[in-house]
């Protein structure tokens, strides 16, 4: 089993790295006493320590994943080709425009429905046909971000029906305080 390299620059380097190797050995024979082979044991610790480094890598990819770097990535995959490049800058400056800071910035994967619901409820007694386009396109993104692996759940889907139970959206007529529905 090898212990390192043997470092040799100077006598003050060398003394060390003899030291480290005399170390090594002492914790190998160690474990051989245990009745344990040395080399298994430096393997699992590698892949255990890869294992850790993946894990970290995938969290920090999570924590990077935001809702705004997943939109504007699906936004140059799907829309830009596809579209006018009028509807193109729109239909994201709509979303960047429009969706809470808060959540536009937060983790795709750590978007609730809840908290999407509580944001878009102002926007629908606003403006309730950018609020729809605007969960349309939501969706549609969260579908993509499943589809990718980047997210389990697609909060856009999951309010829907709580934004057509909305009072707000059964108001009818053109003007502020229309009755509800026809008499």
């Amino acid at each position: 089993m090898g212990l390192g390299a043997a470092e040799r620059g100077n006598s003050t380097v060398a003394g060390r790295s003899i030291v480290n190797a005399r170390t090594l050995a002492q914790e190998a024979r160690a474990v051989l006493q245990r009745g344990d082979d040395p080399i298994d044991e430096r393997d699992r610790l590698r892949a255990r320590q890869r294992t850790e480094a993946t894990a970290r890598k995938m969290v920090a990819q999570a924590e990077r994943l935001t809702l705004a770097r997943v939109a504007r990535a699906y936004h140059e995959r799907v829309i830009e080709p596809n579209r006018t490049p009028k509807h193109s800058r729109q239909w994201i400056n709509s979303l960047e425009q429009h969706v809470r800071a808060d959540i536009w910035n937060k983790p795709v994967a750590e978007v609730e429905a809840p908290e999407l619901l509580d944001a878009m409820l102002p926007l629908f007694a606003r403006v309730p046909e950018t609020a729809s386009r605007i969960r349309q396109r939501l969706e549609s993104i969260f579908e993509d971000a499943i589809f990718r692996g980047q997210c389990r759940t697609n909060p856009s889907q999951a309010i829907c029906r709580k934004l057509q139970g909305s009072e707000c959206l059964r108001r009818r007529g053109h003007r502020p305080g229309a009755q509800v529905g026809r008499r």
